[in-house]
């Protein structure tokens, strides 16, 4: 019975320790969401410097002429 018992108290140490690592990444995901969100203020320009690869994709498709590309 002991051994069982010591078996679920490690489980549990463990349990614990993966719980208060996954808190702290949540804690650091939310963090960063936060300080990206956009409002009804952001402008094109501050998006575009958060994310570049949006606006090289921009400049991509005008400078190729692709102006329906993303449209269905």
């Amino acid at each position: 019975m002991n051994a069982k018992m010591d078996q679920i108290l490690a489980d549990a140490s463990t349990m614990r320790e993966e719980s208060v690592s996954r808190l702290a990444e949540l804690e650091s995901m939310i963090a960063e969401a936060e300080a990206n969100k956009t409002t009804r203020d952001t402008t094109i320009d501050e998006v575009l410097a958060r994310y570049p690869h949006i606006a090289e994709e921009i400049d991509d498709e005008i400078e190729n002429h692709q102006w329906w590309k993303d449209v269905n």
